[in-house]
Parts: structure tokens; sequence; C-alpha cells
């Protein structure tokens, strides 16, 4: 998925900071890194430890944890995750 295509990456960092998703860059630089967590852990079959530990972000599996809880408005607030397809937000699992 291109960053384009979700409305860019300014688009992306306004609607997290204002969903309060993303509040401030420690150790998660910036939306773009935590929307590829978000993405890696519900789409991918990896567990949070493993997804922490893919170098995207220096997390524990509890702060990522932490981290996917604070998206729920933050994804739900955006068009493309409304778009998808009933399958596959059946099969995503929730944080």
């Amino acid at each position: 998925m291109r960053v384009e295509t979700l409305g860019g990456a300014a688009a992306l960092t306004v609607s997290a900071r204002d969903t309060k998703a993303f509040r401030r860059a420690r150790m998660v630089r910036d939306p773009l890194i935590l929307l590829r967590l978000v993405l890696a852990y519900c789409l991918g079959d990896h567990s949070l430890r493993l997804t922490a530990a893919m170098g995207l972000a220096h997390l524990s599996n509890v702060g990522l944890l932490y981290r996917l809880q604070q998206c729920d408005a933050w994804l739900r607030s955006t068009w493309w995750v409304r778009c998808w397809p009933a399958a596959c937000r059946g099969s995503a699992r929730a944080a």
C-alpha cells in the first residue's frame, strides 16, 4: 500500500495526532512507522513479541500492545479501513 493512496504522509500525521494515536516521537519515530507496525501485527502472522522485534521501532511487546490500543480511533477514522473487504476485517486480529 502506498502512502499517497492514504492521503500522503502529512495527512496521516495530522490524523494520527488528532486522534491521539501518535503523541510524540520517542520509541516510534513517526506515524508511518506506527502504521507499518499496526499492519504487520494485524495482517501478518506474528505475535506481539515478534512484531516488536522486527526492528521498526525500539519497543517491548507490552509497549507495542499499548500503542496498538491507542490506534483504534485513528484506524476507524480512516477511509481505507472502512473500504477493506469484510473478509479481511474478520480475519484481522484485534489488538
